[in-house]
This record gives structure tokens, C-alpha cells and sequence, in this order.
């Protein structure tokens, strides 16, 4: 079924799943992509943004929570206003996920290389 959705040339990049170290996995691995996929280090906040973005509200809440006046849903929801595309903190959050786009096509590119030199 993920060969239907493989593009011919196109480059995995995994995560350090368990699932993934399975011997069967690693031959469809592969086979689909024909050796043009690598694995990230162990953890690289850099490559989940989204994690990034959740660490930014949960700290805009910490910081505000001292408002009694809001209750914890009122407290959520200004949080993620503020990291919304309209908010003060969207340039931040935008940032974030430009990273992880360069980031990505830095690793693809090791992956070509590495390719080429075998």
C-alpha cells in the first residue's frame, strides 16, 4: 500500500520508531525506496516543530496563569490565539516550521550524497 504512494527518487526520512528496527520493515524500506532513506538522531526537536509550538503555549500559559480572572479553557484558547497565523507570536511559529523545511531538504541532500559516493 505506501509503494502506490512512493514517488520514484523520492527520500524517506524516520524517525527511531521501534517498529521500524523490524527486519521485515527494513527489506520493504528498501525495496520501496531503494536505499534513499535515513534515520534522524535519537531526538531532534528541530525536525518537530509542532512539538516546538506546543512548548510555546504551554509556557504562554505558565506565564499567564496567575490571572485568576480566566479559567483554564479562556487561558488555552489565548495561548493558541497568540501563536495562530493572526496572533503576536505567529512570525514565531512560522519560524519554526521554515526551520524544519530547510532542515529537511539539509537531510535529504546528506541522503543524495551519500548515494552518489556508494
Amino acid at each position: 500500500m505506501l509503494e502506490k504512494k512512493i514517488a520514484k527518487g523520492q527520500i524517506a526520512i524516520l524517525d527511531n520508531a521501534r517498529n521500524q528496527s523490524h527486519e521485515a520493515v527494513q527489506k520493504a524500506l528498501q525495496r520501496i525506496f531503494a536505499g534513499l532513506y535515513a534515520y534522524l538522531p535519537t531526538y531532534t526537536p528541530e525536525f518537530a516543530p509542532v512539538e516546538r509550538v506546543i512548548h510555546l503555549v504551554k509556557e504562554h500559559i505558565i506565564l499567564n496563569v496567575g490571572d485568576l480572572a480566566i479559567s483554564e479553557l479562556q487561558l488555552l484558547k489565548n495561548a493558541l490565539d497568540h501563536y495562530s497565523t493572526d496572533g503576536p507570536g505567529s512570525e514565531h511559529c512560522a519560524a519554526l516550521f521554515d526551520m524544519y523545511g530547510q532542515n529537511h531538504e539539509v537531510w535529504s541532500q546528506r541522503i543524495r550524497d551519500a548515494q552518489e559516493a556508494l
